[in-house]
């Protein structure tokens, strides 16, 4: 992974280079995301357009990622491995939040598929759970 130069030096109080050039590399892709925010914005879609942000885990310490007070890292069962940022952006439709329920990467295709509209298999249940937290309503865990 490596950032652009002038995207490093935006960091320059990060001693660490290592961690530096992940800062930069992360600016890259905030960079990225404005330009597509941007866009979505200048052609009247940015109320018709659910963006999506997720992580598959945690990031590995040998790039310069901090799990902060979490435990653990990418490839472990703790915290620091499994908990990652899951942003979901679609104004007119979900209220900015915070959840702090856990959700899984499964849940995606099925609850995007009620949200255009699509039938969703009567087998699709988990879309339901996800639809409840992503508009803010309490659910009941079972095991």
């Amino acid at each position: 992974m490596h950032s652009k130069p002038e995207h490093q030096q935006k960091f320059a109080s990060i001693t660490d280079e290592t961690r530096r050039n992940y800062a930069g590399t992360l600016f890259t892709l905030d960079e990225g995301v404005g330009k597509v925010v941007e866009t979505l914005s200048t052609a009247g879609l940015t109320e018709r357009t659910l963006l999506v942000f997720i992580s598959d885990n945690g990031g590995p310490a040998a790039n310069g990622s901090s799990h902060g007070p979490l435990r653990g890292q990418k490839a472990t069962t703790w915290e620091g491995g499994v908990r990652v940022s899951f942003i979901l952006n679609w104004p007119g439709q979900l209220k900015p939040a915070d959840h702090h329920q856990p959700v899984i990467q499964l849940d995606l295709m099925p609850t995007i598929l009620a949200a255009a509209g699509s039938p969703v298999a009567a087998d699709e249940k988990p879309w339901r759970r996800s639809a409840a937290i992503y508009q803010g309503r309490k659910i009941r865990c079972t095991a």
